[in-house]
C-alpha cells in the first residue's frame, strides 16, 4: 500500500489509511497522560515494518525528527521524546529522499520509500522550487508498488488545492487543480484499466461561485468587466459592488476558510465502477474499494 500527499503524510486524509487516532493533531507530540495510543507517525513507522505501508511521499519532515535535530533545509523537528523516525525507517531498510533529485536517484524496485519533501506541507505548484511535482512522485510510486504481484492500493491526495480554497486563493486553487489533472492523465497513462480501478473525489467542497453574464474569454482569476450589448466583449470598465469595489469572476460568498459540507462528486473508471450511482453515501466509496477482493 502507498499513500502520496502535498500535506504532511501524517494530514488527516493519508493518516486515514494506517493509523487511529482519537485526534487527527495527535501527529507527533502526544498530551500528558496519554497512553492509550501511539502518535501517528509514530504508527506510520510501525506498518511500514509490518509491511503494510511500503511507499509514503509528501510532506511533514518536522514530524519524524527531534526539536534537537536539523533537517535538510535548515529547519528544526517537533518531536518531543527525542525519537528520530527517518533513522528508524531507514534502519528498517527503507530508502529516505527529500527532494527532487534524491527521489530521481532512487530505486523503484519494490524497496519501502519514504519521502519527505518539506518541513510541513509541500510546496504549492506556482511556488515549487527544489521539490518534484505531484505527478512526479505519483509516477515513482506507481512504479514502485508494481513490484507487487498481488496489486495494490494507492492514496493520492493533491492537499494544496484545498489549503488554497481556504485562504480564498483562486490562483493557487486553479494551478494546483491543474497538477490534480496531470496526477490523473500520468496514473491513467501507467496503470490498465482493466485490472485497475480508478476513484477521484474530495473530502468536502468549497463556497465557490462564478459570476453570470461574464464576456466571453474572461479570466476566472480576474474581475468582472461590462460587457456589451451582444455579451461577446467587455467594455473595459469593471462592475462595482456595494462597497464600491470591483467584483471579481469567482467569489468565496460565505467568507474565507469557511466549510460547506455538502455533497461531492466521484468520478471512476475502471473494474466496478458502475457501481457508483446516484447519490451514495460515503462509505460506500470504501465498499467499492473492497468488492474487487470479495468477488474472488
Amino acid at each position: 500500500m502507498g499513500l502520496v500527499s502535498t500535506a504532511r503524510v501524517t494530514h488527516a486524509t493519508p493518516s486515514a489509511v494506517y493509523s487511529k487516532s482519537v485526534d487527527r493533531n495527535f501527529e507527533d507530540n502526544l498530551p500528558d497522560g496519554c497512553t492509550e495510543q501511539k502518535d501517528i507517525v509514530t504508527q506510520m513507522i510501525d506498518a511500514m515494518e509490518a509491511g503494510l505501508v511500503d511507499v509514503a511521499l509528501g510532506g511533514g519532515r518536522r514530524d519524524f525528527i527531534p526539536e534537537s535535530v536539523t533537517d535538510e533545509e535548515g529547519k528544526t523537528g517537533h518531536r518531543k521524546d527525542g525519537v528520530n523516525l527517518i533513522e528508524r525507517a531507514t534502519g528498517l531498510g527503507a530508502q529516505y529522499v527529500y527532494d527532487d533529485t534524491t527521489l530521481a536517484a532512487a530505486a523503484l524496485d519494490g524497496t519501502p520509500l519514504l519521502g519527505l519533501f518539506e518541513s510541513s506541507p509541500m510546496q504549492y505548484e506556482a511556488d515549487r522550487a527544489g521539490e518534484p511535482s505531484l505527478a512526479e512522485i505519483t509516477t515513482a510510486a506507481i512504479k514502485a508498488l508494481s513490484n507487487d504481484k498481488d496489486g495494490f492500493l494507492l492514496q493520492i491526495e493533491a492537499c494544496r488545492v484545498d489549503h488554497a480554497n481556504h485562504a480564498g486563493n483562486l490562483a493557487g486553487v486553479v494551478r494546483d487543480g491543474v497538477a490534480l489533472a496531470e496526477v490523473i492523465a500520468a496514473a491513467d497513462e501507467i496503470a490498465d484499466d482493466a485490472d485497475t480501478l480508478f476513484i477521484v473525489t474530495a473530502d468536502h467542497e468549497h463556497a465557490i461561485a462564478f459570476g453570470g453574464y461574464r464576456w466571453r474569454g474572461s479570466d476566472i482569476t480576474g474581475l468582472c468587466i461590462g460587457i456589451d450589448n451582444a455579451g461577446e466583449r467587455h467594455n473595459g470598465t469593471p462592475e462595482i459592488a456595494d462597497d464600491g469595489k470591483p467584483c471579481t469572476v469567482v467569489g468565496y460568498l460565505n467568507g474565507s476558510g469557511t466549510i460547506l459540507r455538502e455533497d461531492v462528486a466521484v468520478y471512476a473508471k475502471g473494474p466496478f465502477a458502475h457501481l457508483f450511482d446516484g447519490t451514495i453515501e460515503q462509505s460506500v466509496i470504501f465498499h467499492v474499494m473492497h468488492h474487487p477482493v470479495t468477488a474472488e
